[in-house]
């Protein structure tokens, strides 16, 4: 049987056929109407007596019944022991930080990766505003001049070969800018994706996509496959000793990665039980 306070927690999610078949209901409920009844009865003999003793004592002695019962009811609930002067204000607890302490906090929230991002955008945006005479500072541009300049600036980005740059790296520019503009010490209350105030910039921008494709610029370059032979290797005892605890889970870490890892080790982190489902091929062999 369940511990009570995992068996209570349980008891709404139950239809109204088990409430009346499931015995082990049927005993946690006549367990618990004998506890209140003893408890009402108590209190019934503590209301004659009562009236023999002086007001301040019966308070007190009523008071430490209602302690004694809640600690009851407490353990009852799965706690390991009453909790103690359950009738006083807990006090929290507070740890007091420096404003470099919140700012390193806030300054950790992208990973290393997204730092190089932005930073790779906003120097490729400030290096054609200062080729066009323009004054590099664009944080406090109006939505209006700064969706000008936007619209100005996607049809001439260009890489170290004069080509286009591929529509993940295009896309990441502009998300850089935006990410820019919006995180501290910043903190503009825009987006330069979604925003009306920058449609035509954006229409702009949907034009170049179209026409890097054209131009054969939209490809995706990855990293060479693993050669067999070295899978081979690696799958060997040499490599991975299954009965060492940390060759095995240095194992378990390369076939997640070889098997599930997007865009390298970037979403890693967030993988969960919940991401993986078991499944069954035609030949009855199970697959993640």
């Amino acid at each position: 049987m369940e511990s009570e306070g995992n068996f209570e927690l349980s008891l709404s999610s139950l239809s109204d056929s088990e409430w009346e078949n499931d015995e082990d209901i049927k005993q946690f409920i006549a367990e618990e109407g004998r506890k209140q009844n003893e408890h009402a009865t108590l209190h019934e003999a503590d209301k004659g007596a009562s009236a023999q003793v002086p007001v301040g004592h019966a308070e007190t002695e009523h008071q430490n019944e209602n302690e004694d019962y809640e600690g009851s009811i407490a353990v009852d609930a799965g706690f390991d022991e009453p909790p103690q002067n359950s009738n006083k204000k807990r006090k929290r607890q507070f740890l007091p930080t420096t404003e470099q302490e919140r700012k390193e906090i806030a300054d950790n929230v992208d990973s290393k990766g997204t730092k190089r991002a932005t930073k790779f955008g906003v120097k490729l945006f400030k290096e054609w505003l200062e080729k066009e005479k323009l004054d590099p500072a664009f944080e406090e541009l109006s939505p209006n001049d700064l969706n000008e300049y936007l619209r100005r600036f996607y049809p001439e980005m260009r890489s170290g070969t004069e080509k286009r740059y591929s529509k993940s790296t295009m896309a990441g520019v502009r998300a850089s800018i935006n990410r820019h503009l919006t995180n501290p010490p910043f903190l503009r209350n825009i987006c330069i994706m979604k925003d009306s105030a920058f449609s035509t910039s954006n229409k702009m921008f949907c034009g170049v996509l179209k026409k890097a494709k054209e131009e054969g610029c939209d490809e995706t370059k990855h990293y060479p496959n693993i050669a067999e032979s070295d899978l081979t290797k690696l799958r060997s005892d040499q490599a991975f000793d299954l009965n060492d605890p940390t060759q095995l889970q240095e194992k378990v870490w390369f076939d997640l990665q070889l098997h599930f890892a997007r865009r390298g080790m970037e979403n890693t982190r967030s993988l969960k039980a919940s991401s993986f489902a078991i499944k069954t091929d035609d030949m009855g062999k199970e697959y993640a």
